[in-house]
């Protein structure tokens, strides 16, 4: 075997690997993507969604304070009648 040769076979060992590797290294970059794509789906959280039923809970919540705060007034008034 030559020289030539032999560095010739180093040389396509060498580019196979490197080919190998790049390919390896798409296929995990394609996985890692696929694998976040299905998280998200499964998660199923939609921002927007979130967002309107916070601001429903939180009506709710003004409007429960509201009703607490008139109940209140008419106890005071009924206790001030009572007197």
């Amino acid at each position: 075997m030559s020289i030539t040769s032999f560095f010739g076979q180093i040389a396509a060992s060498i580019g196979s690997r490197a080919s190998d590797a790049a390919n390896q290294s798409d296929l995990y970059t394609q996985s890692a993507a696929q694998a976040k794509n299905l998280r998200d789906q499964i998660s199923g959280v939609s921002l927007d969604t979130e967002a309107v039923n916070l601001i429903a809970l939180q009506k709710s919540y003004d409007a429960t304070a509201k009703l607490i705060s008139v109940l209140d007034q008419i106890t005071q008034s009924t206790i001030d009648i009572l007197k």
